[in-house]
């Protein structure tokens, strides 16, 4: 009975008989994948590649490879070297493994996400770092020489495509943002017992569900469960890239955008907010005049580019990917607001027209009108917005 009500409480709103017909197909180890534990030599390492200097330009970002199976202590030694090094939060972690300890596993990602790390699957370049740089330069028809600096920072995300399947499915889950590079694979199966006599219905209903509150936890459409189901234990799932965009496995560095409508002595104002791989943006609306209904607010991480960003004269609002320039003398900023960049500036009533049924909207400025290269966000969600967008422009006037 304790296990059937626990069973209960760990699946939330999904049906216990769900469970127990996926259960019928759903076999796990002693938590484990394939063999109880790894062998030693195939155990877990881990090999950790600090930023190059200096830090002021290039961040304190480390990159961390992990390879091989996950056996049941790859979190502790993880965590301890993580506190030796003290390797910073959002570094970046690439996994290149076949799978392991399922609970391993599930610890690792947790861990991984107590950390903020960005989780890839790939294997670390044989190249040294030195020599994939010169490369790069020589790509770019530069010389290393004149910058070394800048291009051992860009060799370090040169990796070679990578596997992650099974248990280490679910590790890769743990990064705030995940990344599946060109080549690299990840793979899914039932989970099975090396020990099925050890297992009855209801253990395997336990595991079950602590599999799928994992799953939510890690802000992923439990789906990806059902989708371990369908190939065998001797199998294995390799799902392409748009599906596990689909379930949100991957989210190429783009968290969920989040609407709501907030007060201060002001007035009301609505607020969208979303996390990145490139730092946290905001978008504030709140009323205006009647000429100029609706005043903005981009608020984004500068990413230590304080002094450049803020002489950068140009400032384009997105609708839908169509960018709209916004006169200078009608801009107020770019400026620092308590190590944040602010931006500020009224909407025309075409622009609000346009904004109400827009699917997503940004903030971008930058040193010229043609330039690529830009500060903020052009590509926020909106499909959550527009709703309260009505109910806020019925307050404002």
């Amino acid at each position: 009975m304790l296990r059937r009500l626990l069973v209960r409480w760990l699946i939330g709103p999904i049906a216990v008989a769900t469970i127990l017909s996926l259960a019928s197909t759903f076999f796990f180890s002693k938590l484990s994948v394939g063999q109880e534990d790894a062998d030693q030599s195939r155990k877990m390492t881990f090999d950790f590649v600090p930023p190059p200097e200096p830090f002021e330009a290039f961040g304190n970002l480390w990159y961390i490879y992990a390879n091989g199976e996950i056996d049941k202590d790859a979190p502790q030694r993880l965590a301890e070297e993580i506190a030796l090094r003290h390797i910073p939060v959002r570094s970046f972690l690439y996994l290149n493994s076949p799978g392991g300890n399922l609970s391993a596993g599930m610890r690792l990602g947790r861990l991984i996400r107590t950390y903020g790390f960005t989780t890839y699957i790939g294997i670390k370049s044989s190249e040294s770092i030195d020599q994939a740089g010169r490369a790069i330069a020589k790509a770019l028809g530069s010389e290393f020489d004149e910058d070394p600096g800048y291009f051992r920072h860009l060799a370090m995300s040169e990796t070679k495509p990578g596997i992650c399947m099974s248990a280490c499915a679910l590790t890769f889950l743990g990064g705030s943002f995940r990344f599946l590079p060109n080549g690299s694979e990840y793979g899914v199966h039932r989970f099975y017992s090396t020990q099925p006599d050890a297992l009855d219905s209801d253990t395997t209903q336990i595991i079950s569900a602590s599999v799928l509150q994992y799953i939510r936890d890690m802000g992923v459409d439990q789906q990806l469960f059902t989708d371990m189901t369908t190939a065998s234990r001797d199998d294995i799932n390799i799902m392409p890239l748009p599906r596990l965009i689909a379930l949100r496995v991957v989210n190429n560095g783009k968290g969920a955008t989040v609407w709501s409508v907030e007060g201060t002595n002001n007035g009301i104002y609505l607020k969208g907010q979303r996390d990145t791989r490139w730092g946290l943006g905001k978008l504030l609306l709140q009323c205006g005049s009647r000429k100029l209904p609706l005043i903005a607010t981009a608020i984004f991480d500068p990413w230590g580019r304080q002094a450049e960003i803020v002489r950068m004269p140009v400032t384009l609002f997105y609708i839908d990917g169509t960018a709209t320039r916004i006169p200078q003398k009608l801009v107020l900023g770019p400026l620092i607001n308590n190590g944040w960049i602010n931006v500020g500036f009224p909407l025309s009533s075409g622009l609000v027209t346009r904004l109400k049924t827009a699917q997503t909207v940004g903030v971008a400025v930058q040193k010229t009108i043609d330039t690529q290269l830009f500060a903020g966000f052009e590509d926020m969600d909106f499909s959550g917005g527009a709703e309260k967008l009505m109910g806020l422009l019925t307050t404002c006037h």
